[in-house]
């Protein structure tokens, strides 16, 4: 490529004139993305070429040569479509739909299928060559970039002339000119390769030029590259993930290199929800050692694992159960009953997974809402003796025990989710009842002591000069104050009737013997009425 293609963006050489802004520096990305194409077109044309003086290499021979005669007289076609779609990425973004499309997430196993998984990998393999050829130049660049966007720091992610875009736009020019996809595979490695060897010269460029124009790089301490053949980005993560987990299922652990291109139509859907909780190294440890047990260790009984021929998705299953299950039973916020329950939940869960895929790929599925659901509630304890927790109790081992006497599908662990959530919903009911009286009844013993201690003034007032014996003083003060505060609140009456309010005047006239001299037929009439009604009210207060 010659240094007048940058020209062709319609910023003067001039520096002093006008300084580029974000969309002169992808306009000049745009103006030379053409001759990436006739460079790749240039060499493709060497597997055609009868005079070629060396051989062509094994992973080349299967490509189909009228096909790359085809791209050739196609050439400008190409060339329109790929710019378009550059343009695109460039100024549209990414966007969610292209990374749902291409990274493989937890929440859409149900969408999955071998067209999505092919996308993901071949993506991958292109995203991984472009940055590996351009791994030295992308920190400039992006410092550049990132100083153009107005940003403090550099930010790799956001700039759109990353790898990945150009990624995204060969792979979509390749599904429009390639239909069948057993071609288009065979040619993804080497395109890429000729793609990422351009790809440098097209930053290099742009790299002058942006400097040459006065545009000053944000400043970042340490500018440093992954080391060459690391994976970038996180499809190439993942890729590289894959691989791994493949050969250790296989049983090779050895660690030996990992191929992209050799396990394309092997990858494990359910790898997915390990990578949506975190828990890929997890996940290949578990692996690891399951695949060298100790002597102790095997002969304990265990669920049968998929043998060699069988779903390798269905292995990479019971792993990815077992390691849900292993973070709720090493959870220290749950008490060790529930966390012995919920591993007891391992067997039935397994055998879910392996017939109900949508166990992975739906957060509402009714057994994962099960497990949430008893996970949050056991939460609320922080102790076996707390109140309700034996409750609680009951209903978790019950649900165990239904789950292991059927081979339970989506429609029982809905129905046990149901009669669960009923159960702890009246349980929830009876507590807060209970609450409600036991704030009643401590309301009420306050409003009975205020109007206790009022009365205990009013009685004293009454006892006042007057012969009346210290016990009496004492009794109509404590207890009967509490007895008449209690039958005000409560609006009694005595068995005929009557109020307690006159007690207290009756008692005092009672214990007085100058008074009941005068009227001793009175005391005889008062004193059977007067203890029935101080029995009743003392009664009351439970005195």
């Amino acid at each position: 490529m010659s240094t007048p293609k940058m020209i062709r963006s319609g910023v003067a050489n001039d520096i002093s004139r006008l300084k580029p802004t974000l969309q002169h520096c992808l306009e000049a990305a745009l103006s030379i993305a053409d001759t990436m194409i006739d460079e790749m077109l240039e060499k493709l044309d060497l597997i055609v070429d009868p005079d070629r003086a060396t051989p062509l290499p094994m992973e080349l021979e299967r490509i189909d040569q009228d096909l790359i005669l085809q791209l050739i007289d196609e050439a400008d076609a190409l060339k329109r479509s790929w710019v378009a779609h550059l343009r695109r990425y460039f100024f549209q973004g990414e966007g969610k739909e292209e990374e749902v499309s291409t990274m493989v997430r937890f929440d859409d196993l149900r969408l999955m299928d071998d067209d999505h998984i092919d996308a993901s990998i071949e993506f991958a393999m292109v995203e991984q060559s472009l940055t590996k050829t351009t791994v030295d130049l992308l920190p400039r660049l992006n410092a550049l970039v990132s100083s153009l966007m107005g940003w403090m720091t550099v930010q790799p992610d956001l700039n759109p002339l990353k790898p990945s875009a150009y990624a995204r736009a060969l792979r979509a020019v390749m599904v429009e000119q390639i239909p069948d996809p057993e071609q288009r595979k065979a040619l993804f490695v080497p395109v890429a390769g000729i793609l990422g060897d351009s790809l440098r010269q097209v930053y290099r460029e742009l790299i002058q030029w942006l400097m040459a124009h006065g545009v000053e790089p944000v400043e970042v301490a340490g500018l440093t590259a992954a080391p060459d053949g690391e994976p970038k980005g996180a499809v190439g993560k993942t890729l590289l993930t894959l691989g791994r987990l493949r050969q250790l299922l296989a049983g090779d652990l050895n660690g030996g290199g990992i191929g992209g291109a050799n396990f394309v139509h092997t990858v494990p859907l359910s790898l997915t929800a390990v990578e949506d909780m975190d828990l890929i190294e997890p996940l290949l440890k578990r692996l690891r050692q399951r695949s060298t047990p100790p002597p102790e260790q095997r002969e304990l009984a265990e669920l049968p694992v998929v043998q060699q021929g069988q779903s390798l998705g269905r292995l990479v299953g019971q792993e990815v159960v077992r390691l849900m299950l292993d973070n709720l039973t090493q959870d220290e916020r749950l008490l060790p009953a529930i966390r012995q329950q919920i591993g007891q939940l391992e067997p039935a869960l397994i055998r879910l997974s392996q017939v109900d895929p949508r166990f992975f790929s739906d957060k509402q599925h009714p057994a994962r809402l099960l497990l949430e659901s008893i996970t949050q509630r056991s939460l609320a304890f922080t102790s076996q003796s707390d109140d309700g927790f034996p409750d609680l109790m009951k209903s978790v081992r019950g649900a165990v025990r239904s789950l292991a006497k059927v081979d339970a599908d989506e429609e029982v662990f809905a129905r046990l989710l149901k009669r669960l959530r009923r159960r702890w919903d009246e349980d929830d009911a009876r507590k807060k009842q209970r609450r409600e009286e036991a704030a009643r009844a401590l309301m009420h013993a306050e409003q009975r002591q205020v109007l206790a201690e009022r009365l205990s003034v009013e009685f004293l007032q009454k006892m006042q000069d007057k012969d009346v014996p210290e016990f009496v003083q004492r009794f109509l003060t404590g207890p009967w104050s509490q007895a008449l505060a209690e039958s005000r609140l409560a609006q009694t009456t005595t068995d005929d009737g009557e109020t307690l309010e006159g007690v207290a005047d009756d008692l005092i006239w009672s214990v007085q013997p100058a008074l009941i001299r005068r009227d001793v037929d009175r005391l005889g009439r008062l004193v059977p009425r007067l203890l029935a009604q101080m029995r009743q009210g003392l009664q009351a207060v439970d005195y």
